[in-house]
């Protein structure tokens, strides 16, 4: 950093044989001329004399000039080099003229070697050249700018900066200015992982773009969201959850490509940019690594956590162009998508994505008024005993019948209904409904029969759902031992005290507890072991593919650990007489599926009671009477 002291004799204008007057000009960043005036007036004396005093004072004011002037360009100095924000100093054409060491080290350049080269060719983008001519231009034209930017480093990284740049003037002329850099990489960074947030990583899906729409590649956009994380966090807690984040996003780290960039942009949600795609197979790819890697358990402290993962996947084809928060919004959408097909896969973004987000809200919205209006109502799948086709359970289903779009498959709207929060009241009412039927068969046909419900996780998680159990026993009259509560493995395996308390307060009611769509989920012998479970459901996936090798095997061998662990087992899903032989022969003992009944109303269930319960598919009667 130059600094130059001049001294000027100056001859008094009015008197121009007076002894000549000092004045003192430091040139310095914003090249202002100080000066420091005469003590006092002189007066009009003879030009031959010559005062030795008055010369002596002027020579200690000099003295004292310089002296204050090299203390201040000492401070300047200490300013320029030990300054936090990185500094550059450029002159009238925006080539550099000096830099600080915080500047080299943000960006990796060595002062010497950049001296007098054009600063855009350093640190700015391809694609941004414009921007930087624009900015430059208005400092140099005297204003003051301050904006945040993407710069890059020598290694062509990204570098989040807060830009302050002022004109340097001497005088009226403006001859250079300061770019001052703020690292903006701790405040854009996130905390608990260390990677970027949102608002880096639109910035620099902006810069990407941009460099894919000049090159003509292709991008991709995938956002990647944990599969029921608030269930992890109430089960492990807090403090558990963000170490399984912090692992959850080494992992994403660790599978990643060099073409490939992570944010983490949500609380459980992170973003990734792929460039230079060949094929949109490619980004397929990636997604199925990441859900491979994912699936492997995450060991923490005390616990084996499984955790899976819903990918949207948004590609922006070559040639074409779109701003960040589009794409990264198409992105988002694809992931509701594979969130509604059950979590753990990935979708795409089409157009026709977008109207079906679109209905997706509208019917979110009339869901909510669904109890209101009477549109809700129960069915009740048949669970038959195989040796004898008895009646000895049905299950609770509800229905949607919208007063404009006709009936709504459940697949649709109880994903809406848990993403909004519609699911707590809709699963209390389906509650005290079923109690209130099952109570009305035990009444006309004793002892009827019992009722099973399904229990998602936000009634769970609620701190009055043991009490909304007891008032609709009580309020219905139903005998406790005829409620079973069926949960998914994904409720169960949050083994939090709380839970566990809650499962073992419903038992001691004498509710009966059922693992629903067992084998899809990750329960261990001891997790199983040490929960108050009375009944295993096989998910019906397995049912249907007892014709393979590999289904038969997994539907034996959880056949043989429900026996195991002293535990009734029931298969979902049975439709063909091959299945039903099948799974007697394994010693299962009941089953539900369409080969004995589909879902039927309640009325059908009083009917069935009423002729001894028994149901024959061999008549046909069965499918008849209940379709």
């Amino acid at each position: 950093m130059a600094h130059r002291t001049n001294l000027t004799a100056v001859p008094d204008e009015q008197t121009p044989d007076a002894v000549p007057r000092i004045s003192h000009h430091l040139t310095r960043s914003q090249s202002e001329v100080r000066t420091w005036p005469r003590s006092s007036a002189e007066e009009p004396r003879d030009p031959g004399q010559h005062d030795t005093s008055e010369l002596a004072q002027r020579v200690a004011f000099l003295e004292d000039a310089l002296a204050a002037t090299q203390i201040e360009a000492q401070r300047l100095e200490q300013l320029f080099y030990g300054s936090p924000e990185a500094i550059a100093q450029l002159d009238a054409e925006a080539c550099v003229v000096d830099v600080n060491p915080t500047f080299e080290r943000l960006f990796g350049y060595v002062r010497t070697e950049i001296l007098g080269r054009p600063l855009d060719e350093l640190i700015i983008a391809d694609g941004q050249p414009h921007e930087a001519q624009t900015l430059t231009a208005k400092v140099l034209g005297g204003k003051t700018v301050e904006i945040e930017a993407t710069r890059f480093h020598r290694d062509g990284s990204p570098v989040e900066v807060r830009l302050l740049a002022y004109p340097i003037n001497d005088g009226a002329t403006t001859v250079g200015l300061w770019a001052l850099y703020r690292n903006l990489g701790e405040v854009k960074r996130d905390g608990l992982t260390g990677l970027a947030k949102r608002s880096a990583f639109l910035d620099r899906l902006g810069v990407e773009i941009e460099r894919a729409s000049r090159s003509g590649t292709s991008l991709a956009v995938l956002v990647i969201d944990v599969d029921g994380f608030r269930d992890i966090i109430d089960a492990y807690g807090i403090a558990a959850g963000d170490w399984l984040l912090a692992s959850f996003a080494s992992r994403l780290e660790s599978t990643l490509r060099r073409q490939a960039t992570l944010a983490r942009t949500g609380g459980d949600e992170f973003t990734v940019t792929q460039t230079q795609l060949a094929d949109i197979g490619n980004a397929a790819g990636l997604a199925r690594r990441l859900l491979a890697a994912l699936k492997r358990p995450f060991p923490s402290p005390g616990h084996t956590v499984h955790m899976t993962a819903s990918i949207g996947i948004a590609v922006l084809p070559a040639g074409t162009a779109t701003d960040a928060r589009r794409l990264a919004g198409a992105a988002q959408r694809a992931l509701i998508e594979a969130r509604s097909a059950g979590g753990n896969t990935f979708r795409f973004h089409d157009e026709g994505m977008d109207r079906t987000v679109e209905a997706r809200v509208r019917l979110g919205e009339d869901l909510h008024g669904a109890l209101e209006r009477g549109e809700l109502y129960l069915e009740y799948q048949p669970q038959v005993e195989l040796a004898t086709g008895k009646l000895r359970g049905v299950e609770a289903l509800v229905r949607w019948r919208h007063r404009t779009a006709g009936l709504i498959s459940p697949a649709q709207f109880i994903p809406i209904a848990e993403a909004g929060g519609a699911i707590s009241s809709i699963g209390l009412w389906i509650l005290e409904t079923a109690c209130r039927e099952a109570r009305a068969w035990s009444l006309a046909y004793p002892p009827g029969v019992p009722v099973a419900v399904n229990v998602s996780a936000a009634q769970l998680r609620d701190p009055l759902f043991v009490g909304h159990v007891t008032r609709a026993l009580v309020g219905s009259g139903l005998d406790p031992a005829s409620l079973e509560l069926e949960l998914t493995e994904s409720v169960i395996l949050q083994d939090s005290d709380r839970v566990v308390q809650t499962l073992r307060t419903l038992q001691d009611l004498g509710v009966r507890l059922a693992l629903d769509d067992f084998g899809t989920g990750f329960s261990s012998f001891d997790h199983l072991r040490r929960l108050p479970i009375h009944r295993l459901k096989i998910d019906r996936s397995f049912v249907s593919q007892l014709a393979e090798p590999e289904g038969s095997l997994i539907v034996r061998a959880l056949a043989q650990l429900g026996a195991t662990l002293g535990l009734q087992v029931l298969a979902e899903g049975a439709e063909t007489r091959s299945q039903i032989d099948f799974l007697a022969a394994v010693g299962i003992r009941e089953v539900q599926g369409f080969f004995y009944s589909r879902p039927v109303a309640a009325t059908k269930i009083a009917s069935l009671l009423l002729s001894g319960g028994v149901i024959d598919p061999e008549s046909g009667a069965a499918a008849a009477d209940c379709a």
